[in-house]
């Protein structure tokens, strides 16, 4: 073997230093990783441990809540009907139905559910019945002491027909709804697996006071529907409409009824007035003045809340001349009537009377009753003008001509084609083959006053009226 001679030993020894080097470099970056990855699982371990402390600490606070829920969860669901309630359903519907007023004609189940503890059921119901009766029918739910909860409704307003057969009887009409309700039950959890809690019972005790606080920490608040008087039925357009009432729920021979049914008190009365003219005795005299008084205001109360429903052509004359005058001659005589002179037929509260069933009659689109109430009085309607029934006799014949103009207009031909929509916003009306913008005039005493989606507003003689198309 050949010798190393001096360079080639230094080459020998300086490579071995850096194998040497090099080894222990990685020595030391090995072991600086290990250390660094220690420290880490140290301070994992110590954040788990200051994360399990504090859980540990909050052990009690939290068996405290887990006690006061267990204790109460009848409390916290008392207000969940049971499933015996829930097969029961429609009985507490039709009781909540009958104290309202309203009929229920479908009932039906929905789709059942279930969510954890909790089941879920569903009811479509069909109602019908006034508005203030489903408000009540409505509130029902509301006061129940089980969670009963109204998902959504829906309002079919009356129809024509349903207004007309209201105006007759003097009812509010009825009107369709369909409700959606829903409510849920608890299941319970007996089932499930509980965490057993060390020492409950005394646990229990010591947060007695706590317990009781939750349970009345769930109050039941109920609503009482306020008074209806003087509220609008906000399902019903309150303007006149144009035409009169269908008959098919007050037939002629119905209001021939009512006549005949007036007849005999009216027969009495002119009786009692005739005794009352003939006697002589000044003091019998004023008690039959009295009872006659008192029975001619009886009747003609009767009489003005008969009035509207006494709508046939033929019979108005009847009704007129033989119920309504000689009850209005009467009072106005004991008003103070003498020889058919007019300079004191009538009184004020009469004449008021009349003028609130002229109006109702409007309200109820009865034109000619408006009018037969009206003329039946008319020739009693004559005072000098600073007489304070000049003026109320003056508003009477301005609702009569009113009521005139609506009947005339209702024999107008009006055959609305379509709506017209100009570039400006404006809108018109496409009516007997021309084409009319608002403020246009279709002929010389009816204005077209305003188009909207579903009726125009026309001015005639000074009065509006809607046409629907």
């Amino acid at each position: 073997m050949a010798k190393l001679n001096d360079k080639q030993k230094i080459i020998v020894f300086a490579s071995s230093a850096a194998l040497l080097c090099a080894a222990a470099g990685g020595g030391v970056y090995w072991a600086k990783g290990l250390v660094e990855e220690k420290v880490a699982v140290i301070a994992t371990d110590e954040q788990q441990v200051q994360t399990a402390k504090t859980k540990v600490a909050g052990i009690p606070k939290l068996e405290q809540d887990v006690i006061i829920l267990r204790e109460n969860v009848d409390a916290y669901t008392r207000i969940l009907p049971d499933h015996t309630f829930v097969s029961d359903f429609l009985r507490v519907t039709n009781g909540f139905a009958r104290h309202a007023g309203v009929t229920v004609p479908s009932f039906l189940k929905g789709t059942d559910g279930k969510r954890g503890k909790y089941s879920h059921y569903s009811y479509l119901l069909n109602v019908e019945g006034t508005l203030w009766q489903f408000l009540e029918f409505v509130n029902a739910f509301e006061n129940h002491d089980r969670f009963i909860r109204v998902v959504s409704f829906n309002v079919k307003p009356a129809d024509r027909d349903e207004l007309d057969k209201a105006a007759v009887t003097g009812d509010d009409p009825r009107h369709s709804y369909q409700l959606v309700v829903e409510t849920y039950v608890y299941n319970g959890g007996a089932a499930d697996s509980v965490v057993e809690i060390p020492k409950y019972p005394q646990k229990r005790e010591r947060i007695r006071e706590a317990i009781t606080a939750g349970m009345d920490s769930l109050p039941l608040e109920a609503y009482q529907l306020g008074e209806v008087a003087g509220r609008r039925d906000i399902f019903l357009d309150p303007r006149a409409r144009i035409g009169g009432l269908s008959n098919g729920d007050n037939p002629r021979s119905l209001q021939l009824e009512r006549i005949q049914e007036f007849m005999p008190r009216v027969s009495a009365l002119v009786e009692l007035r005739d005794r009352w003219e003939a006697e002589s005795n000044y003091l019998v005299k004023q008690r039959l003045e009295r009872q006659l008084r008192t029975e001619a205001e009886r009747l003609d109360g009767d009489i003005a809340r008969e009035s509207p429903r006494i709508t046939s052509a033929s019979l108005l004359p009847s009704w007129n001349q033989d119920v309504v005058g000689p009850v209005g001659r009467i009072l106005g005589q004991l008003d103070g009537e003498s020889g058919g002179q007019t300079e004191h037929l009538i009184g004020i509260e009469h004449i008021e009377s009349m003028i609130a069933d002229m109006r109702s009659a409007v309200r109820k689109n009865d034109f000619d009753t408006a009018i037969a109430r009206h003329d039946a009085l008319k020739e009693r309607l004559v005072f000098e003008p600073d007489d304070p029934r000049a003026q109320l006799a003056v508003e009477a014949e301005m609702l009569r001509l009113n009521v005139e103009a609506a009947m005339d207009f209702a024999q107008i031909s009006l055959d609305i084609n379509g709506v017209v929509v100009f570039d400006e916003g404006r809108r018109g009306l496409l009516l007997n083959g021309s084409v009319f913008e608002e403020g246009d005039y279709v002929q010389d005493d009816l204005l077209l006053r305003r188009v909207g989606r579903e009726e125009a507003e026309f001015v005639f003689r000074g009065f509006r009226l809607a046409k629907k198309w």
